[in-house]
């Protein structure tokens, strides 16, 4: 290790133990994979495409079963001491709600989506897709005795008064069948239903699930909450907020977000406030605000019109390696992915990943195109809070290729180390 370096992270201890957080600016700077976006999911027709926030405080604690509900861990800083902890935090706790209305009536029409099915219900963005791309079968029929033969099927419990029920989710629009089987005759007979404009009555139980305002409110009042990426935190972050003895805690993101964790920052500790304004300025998603948005009333409408953005996207995807530039390239990068998987269930921040390393690392484009290129093709950037996180994560990776292209030796100016 050379002087250069072991001056620079003296320095750095100095500036931590002072309050100023150098370590994990330099983190940041060099781990520009430590941001998490907390991406919209396509709104196909499968219930489990809806993000379970309603659960999340419950599934919070890395699946050891023993946290209890709204339970996180973390390091702490108090009397002058500096150690690990859980912390159990009462907003989050409450965030989650759910209500059953045991008698809900609604039409078939109204029926948005299924919980199983033989079909991949990830393909279809529509009921009315699923029946014309796969239920054709049950389908040639379209009269009253088609209708009344689907109906009949056994399998479709919500007509023969079995365990199936209705559910939604307060910041999706769609109502969804929880069901056991029949989903092709379901489909079906909902697809004839509608063009025989037959009214088909369903009655039984509907499960709501929603996120409760004044706890999102409190939970976000209390704490800065911010998304990480899981590896990148552990890897280094996690030393940096321990060397600067900031009280954080973390937990796990809902599923999609695999690979991603919520830190916890108490705004009322000096030194969290500090880590909470170097994430806000490096662009990092900010999962406490978005949980109040979530909880409002507008929520469901608001991801609608996001999810026609997204669908869009997806539906221009063949198209991009045709044109020039970084729309080529995230194209090309689209295209290898989905060979593998269905658009819908691609990892978006993967295919960014690919193209930056290449629009940098090989074509050195100008961070400000790339940027615009992306947020204009990517299905995973559509909100405002995804659009902030990619232009931070990209100006990031712009500034370490710089980097590492300035440290490069060559014949005339050898390595330092």
């Amino acid at each position: 290790m050379s002087f250069r370096t072991l001056a620079a992270k003296f320095l750095e201890t100095v500036k931590d133990d002072l309050g100023i957080p150098a370590r994990l600016r330099r983190v940041i700077a060099d781990t520009p994979s430590l941001r998490m976006r907390v991406d919209d999911t396509a709104a196909v027709i499968a219930s489990s495409s809806v993000v379970r926030w309603h659960e999340w405080s419950q599934r919070i604690g890395f699946g050891q079963g023993r946290e209890q509900n709204g339970e996180v861990r973390g390091w702490r800083a108090s009397g002058g001491h500096y150690h690990s902890e859980h912390r159990q935090i009462a907003a989050l706790a409450r965030l989650g709600k759910t209500e059953t209305l045991h008698e809900f009536a609604c039409d078939i029409g109204d029926v948005t989506g299924l919980s199983a099915s033989k079909s991949e219900l990830y393909r279809f963005f529509s009921l009315q897709q699923m029946a014309e791309q796969a239920c054709q079968a049950f389908t040639r029929d379209m009269s009253q005795e088609g209708l009344v033969q689907n109906l009949r099927w056994p399998e479709i419990g919500i007509v023969h008064g079995a365990s199936d029920f209705m559910v939604r989710y307060d910041w999706d629009d769609g109502l969804y069948l929880a069901n056991s089987g029949g989903s092709h005759h379901f489909v079906a007979a909902r697809h004839i239903a509608g063009q025989l404009q037959q009214p088909v009555a369903l009655q039984g139980r509907l499960v709501r699930n929603g996120l409760d305002a004044g706890a999102a409110a409190q939970l976000n009042d209390e704490y800065a909450i911010y998304a990480v990426n899981k590896d990148a935190f552990f890897t280094e972050a996690l030393d940096a907020l321990r060397d600067f003895k900031a009280t954080h805690y973390w937990g796990d993101l809902p599923q999609p977000y695999d690979d991603g964790m919520a830190v916890f920052l108490p705004r009322e500790e000096a030194r969290s406030r500090k880590v909470a304004e170097i994430f806000a300025s490096e662009g990092f998603t900010d999962v406490g605000e978005m949980l109040v948005e979530l909880a409002s009333p507008d929520a469901a409408v608001e991801r609608r019109a996001r999810q026609e953005i997204l669908r869009a996207r997806i539906e221009a995807l063949p198209g991009l390696e045709a044109k020039a530039g970084v729309a080529h390239l995230f194209g090309k990068h689209a295209a290898a992915a989905l060979r593998d998987e269905l658009p819908t269930q691609v990892d978006w921040q993967t295919v960014e990943q690919a193209t930056l390393d290449e629009a940098f690392g090989i074509h050195q484009l100008d961070a400000q195109s790339v940027y615009e290129a992306l947020a204009q093709h990517s299905p995973g950037a559509v909100s405002r809070h995804s659009l902030q996180t990619l232009r931070a994560t990209v100006a990031g990776y712009a500034a370490l290729h710089e980097r590492q292209l300035a440290n490069l030796p060559t014949p005339e100016a050898p390595s330092p180390d």
